[in-house]
């Protein structure tokens, strides 16, 4: 409701909103093979040190599977979000030479539509003392 990053919403366009949120868990341990994950299953973060830049950038276990990516085009892609502008063709060789390390995890995404968002907050509003 009060990120700077983005234009205010009008609020004609509340009613069609919703909110959802990822609670991340089982972390694993950091390891240096790329394709140690499942897409639909586990989201990834990424981290690589390359030319003495350090890159990094994370996935939650939902976008691989709802753009249709494979492992391949989601870790390019993931690449890319961390600000890394090689060829699609160099990544793996990026990924090695910068001893790149992938930490995988699950997440369970919950979320409400904003009606149901206004009778919490109005509950809040009326139950909760600061």
């Amino acid at each position: 409701m009060e990120d700077t990053r983005f234009s205010p919403i009008p609020a004609s366009l509340l009613p069609q909103l919703s909110v959802h949120v990822t609670l991340l868990t089982n972390f694993s341990s950091p390891t240096r093979d790329p394709y140690d994950w499942t897409v639909g299953t586990h989201g990834i973060r990424i981290s690589f040190t390359l030319h003495s830049r350090r890159y990094g950038a994370t996935y939650l276990p939902s976008v691989a599977e709802e753009q249709e990516w494979t492992k391949d085009e989601t870790l390019i892609s993931l690449m890319r979000k961390a600000g890394w502008n090689g060829s699609s063709s160099g990544w793996l060789k990026a990924w090695k030479d910068g001893k790149g390390e992938l930490v995988r995890y699950e997440g369970k995404a919950v979320g409400l539509e904003y009606k149901e968002w206004k009778e919490w907050d109005e509950w809040v509003g009326k139950n909760v003392t600061s």
